[in-house]
């Protein structure tokens, strides 16, 4: 997925605006995601 959409580049734009409107979702920064990520690979023995 991260291959096509570096191919894409100004062909293709993707909104979050309708899973925020209809579906209420939030994103978050993406520092914010990668932090508790390690922490729950920490917490659960995956990650030294």
């Amino acid at each position: 997925m991260a291959r096509a959409l570096t191919t894409e580049n100004e062909r293709s734009r993707f909104s979050a605006a309708k899973s925020e409107t209809e579906l209420g979702l939030r994103f978050r920064p993406t520092d914010e995601t990668l932090h508790d990520e390690v922490a729950w690979f920490r917490a659960h023995g995956r990650l030294a």
